[in-house]
């Protein structure tokens, strides 16, 4: 499940403006991308332990 989470990541973070076609000029479609994957990560370490 890790592995697809990271390949959907890559994938939407390298190619989504050619995927989704949106318009992101000053980047905050991506920054958003890494803010909630790095949330993510740490709700995930948090809970596993």
């Amino acid at each position: 499940m890790n592995i697809a989470a990271i390949a959907l990541f890559v994938g939407l973070f390298v190619f989504g403006r050619q995927i989704i076609g949106w318009h992101d000029e000053l980047g905050k479609v991506q920054m958003v991308l890494v803010a909630s994957f790095v949330l993510g990560y740490f709700a995930g370490v948090r809970r596993s332990s």
